[in-house]
This record gives C-alpha cells, structure tokens and sequence, in this order.
C-alpha cells in the first residue's frame, strides 16, 4: 500500500485504472489527439465514458465531503492514459465544485445547467497577458451601469476548456461609484455564451488535444446576477493552491505512462543477442525514471491529505512543493525513458515524444517553479521575496 492511501483509496485507485484500461483508453483510440476534438468528437467521447461510475461526479469521503485525494488519483490515472481526460475532468468536476459553494439560491437556478450538468463544464478566466501569476494585477474591468447591470472588458489568456465552456468564472476589477465599491476591487462574475465574448485558441508545443484560448470581452453586458459575492481572492487563490497539487498528479500520470513503455521497450527490443533491459546502463534510466514517479506520487499525496485535514498554510505549501516536484521530475523521468528507445523516441510512431511535451508544458501552468519557490520560502522563512 502507498503512504498516505486508506485501504478505500486503493480500492478507488484500482477501480479507475481499471476503468482506464477498459473504457477510457479504448474510447480515444480512434480520434487525432495532436488537436483539440471537435464538439463532435467530444460528444462521442464523453458517450463512451460517462455513466460507468467514475467521471460521473467528484469523489466523495464517507461523510459526504468532497475526497481531493480520490480526485488526484483520479487525475493520475486519466493522464496516464492521456491528459485530455484529466483536464476535462478539472473543468467539468472540480471547476463548477469550488465556485458552486458562492452561488446564491437564485445563481443556483439560473445557472443550473452549467454547474450541475454532467456533461457541461466551468473554465475560470485568472490569467491575463500582464497578469499571470501576480492575479491581483488584473486589469480587466466590470463597470457597473445606471440600470444595475455590469460592462465587461478585458483580455484573458491561458483558459483551458473557454471554447466549449458552459460557463466562465471571471476575474476583473470593479469600477463603480463610492457606494458600490472602490476601484481597484476585484470581483468574479459568471459568463455564459450568450454574453457574446470570443476565444481564440492558442497552439503549444504540448497538450495540445487541451482546449487552451485566449478570451477577449468587448463591453460584454452581464444581469448583476452574474456577480459572486463572497470572499473572491480567497477562492481565486485557494482553487489555484489546490490545482497545484492536482497538477503534480498529472504530472505523475505522464511520467507513469512514459515509463510502463520504457519498461516494455527493454524488454522486447534485443541488441547484441539480448533484451536491451539486461544492460545495467538501461536499468539505469528505468531506475531513475521510477524513483522520479515514486517520490513524485508521495509528494501529491501528502499535499492533498493536508488538504482533506483542513491545514490550510501547510496544504498550501505542500501543494507548491508538489507542482514544483512532480513538475520537474516528470520532465526528466520522461526524458530517461526517452532516451530507452534510441532514435525511436523521437519519432511520433513511438508516441512518448507527444509525453515528453506534454510533461515540459506542466512546469509553466498554476505558477512556474519560480513562484513555487517563492511560496515555499515565504513558508520556512516566514518573510515574502515580494516585499520590496
């Protein structure tokens, strides 16, 4: 058993996999995943996969709370089949889970669909091209109007899933009069199509069957329903703390997936009369690749069970030891597994040069390993590398 997991979580871990193997893998074997799927495509996808009991809904404890260390293991297995699942399941499980939690009873109604349904999912809009990790430097805006309703205007980029999104969970700024708030407040609206905004998707060298857009919003006119109201940098910033440790588990999923076939590279490809795994040189790469993937595995886990127990500035720390870990050392574990096949890693039939990319393109999202170290240094030293 794993550090960290109750005997219920490995069961949970075994089921997925399972279900992995059986349901999910088979059901992206026919579709070009070097591009995002068509809303065709998705449709038929998520046919296969829904209703089967594991991506119906967020895990939860016996108790009825929510379970982010089944979650993460669940991200885990998901990207070790692909990553288009896992940052599907983001969007359409966790997404919609953080912010539902802030919707009035009325927000609950009128958004209903995009929150509830199982095949919708939420993107949230936190990055701008001047304002990725530092959120609060924002500088799109929300103005109210004399009719009470809110203009919207801005550009955000790095969205995963904006395209397809029943909603979008935006991060702008209030500019208003003295009685409603001051400028320079921040607040978050819901943003359904129907607003009128536009996406613009945005190729990268990895992930690239993931939907990542750039959302641009000329003077969208939004009903003040749309407006969350409660304690917005916190969530903003917890959901983020919290998609760090998640990321760390994909991370592990690629790294897991380049080295099962590294492993069975070495085994069935001879060289010199001998399967290429006989040579200490090769066991080598395929320790370090391992001993990556293990500690990696350890780091998230610890990370979300901090979570779970309510230790917020510990889980918070930890989640940035386990983005910046398991980012990093997937990277390089992939890499040794790589270098397992010769020549024929690099080339697309092989398939772990699409891993290779996908693990470097980890590093940068949810705060690069920079501000990762910073978060940690604030912890242990308790003084901030910002405070100048």
């Amino acid at each position: 058993m794993l550090i960290g997991l109750s005997p219920h979580h490995e069961q949970f871990r075994g089921e997925v996999r399972d279900f992995c193997g059986k349901v999910a893998a088979p059901a992206l074997a026919d579709y070009d995943l070097d591009q995002p799927p068509s809303p065709q495509q998705w449709a038929q996808i998520l046919n296969h996969v829904l209703d089967k009991g594991i991506l119906d809904e967020y895990p939860r404890t016996e108790d009825g709370s929510p379970d982010d260390l089944a979650f993460g293991l669940l991200l885990e297995e998901l990207a070790r089949t692909h990553h288009v699942l896992a940052y599907h399941s983001l969007q359409r499980l966790h997404a919609p889970l953080i912010f539902r939690e802030m919707l009035s009873a009325e927000q609950a109604t009128r958004y209903h669909a995009a929150f509830n349904d199982r095949r919708a999912s939420v993107a949230g809009c936190f990055s701008e091209p001047e304002a990725g990790s530092d959120v609060r430097a924002a500088k799109t805006t929300a103005r109210r109007t004399p009719e009470g309703d809110w203009i919207l205007k801005g550009r955000k980029t790095w969205v995963s899933g904006a395209s397809h999104a029943k909603a979008l969970i935006v991060y702008a700024r209030i500019v208003n009069d003295a009685s409603e708030g001051s400028l320079g407040d921040c607040g978050l609206f819901i943003v359904t199509p129907e607003c009128g905004y536009s996406t613009h998707p945005i190729r990268m060298m990895g992930l690239r069957a993931h939907d990542l857009c750039e959302v641009q919003f000329d003077d969208v006119v939004l009903p003040d329903i749309s407006r969350l109201i409660g304690n917005v940098d916190g969530a903003v910033l917890g959901t983020i703390a919290r998609a760090r440790a998640f990321q760390g588990a994909i991370a592990v999923g690629l790294a897991q997936a380049a080295l099962d076939m590294a492993i069975g590279y070495a085994r069935r490809h001879n060289a010199f009369g001998h399967p290429i795994g006989e040579y200490q040189l090769v066991q080598k790469l395929i320790v370090e690749a391992a001993t990556g993937v293990m500690t990696g595995r350890l780091m998230y886990v610890q990370a979300l069970n901090s979570q779970m127990a309510g230790d917020g500035s510990t889980a918070r720390m930890e989640s940035s030891m386990a983005k910046l870990y398991c980012t990093q050392t997937a990277w390089r574990a992939v890499s040794k597994a790589m270098e397992v096949f010769g020549s024929l890693g690099l080339t697309e039939e092989c398939g772990i040069e699409r891993l290779f990319r996908d693990a470097r393109m980890l590093i940068c999202p949810d705060g690069t390993s920079q501000i990762q170290e910073m978060v940690i240094g604030r912890a242990y030293t308790g003084l901030s590398a910002l405070a100048r």
